[in-house]
């Protein structure tokens, strides 16, 4: 009998049968077919519980990996976005900057030109005292 016929249905409905047939022997008593019949039982019973369990730890680990990926991306999505945000809050940082710097230099030049202008004031002033004296008139 090859590995099928062991595994077929149609074996069971045969040795059922015949387990019926023996039905009136005592445990005690039983023969060595009926005990060989009922290790066959077994066996069949662990193998397609050890088939579930298989199935059930391949399906466990397929929803695991597949988890794992999902993680994964999050996390790279994750750094991704707080880079991107870095980079933003720099960009902002140095319009910022660039605006001061622009504005520092504005008052810079104004306080500049104020003083030209009042350096010149002075000089003029002063040049219209030294000609006054001098007796020149330029009205």
């Amino acid at each position: 009998m090859n590995f099928e016929d062991y595994r077929s249905p149609k074996r069971f409905d045969s040795v059922s049968n015949s387990l019926e047939d023996h039905s009136h022997h005592s445990l005690e008593g039983e023969d060595n077919y009926t005990k060989v019949v009922r290790q066959y039982k077994n066996d069949d019973s662990k193998i397609e519980e050890e088939e579930e369990k298989l199935k059930r730890q391949n399906e466990q680990d397929r929803i695991d990996f597949w988890n794992n990926k999902i993680e994964k991306q999050k996390k790279k999505i994750q750094i991704e976005t707080t880079k991107l945000e870095r980079m933003e809050q720099d960009r902002n940082n140095e319009e910022e900057m660039c605006k001061r710097r622009q504005k520092l230099f504005d008052e810079k030049t104004r306080i500049r030109r104020t003083r030209n202008t009042d350096r010149n004031r002075i000089k003029t002033k002063k040049l219209m005292q030294k000609l006054k004296k001098e007796g020149v008139s330029l009205d």
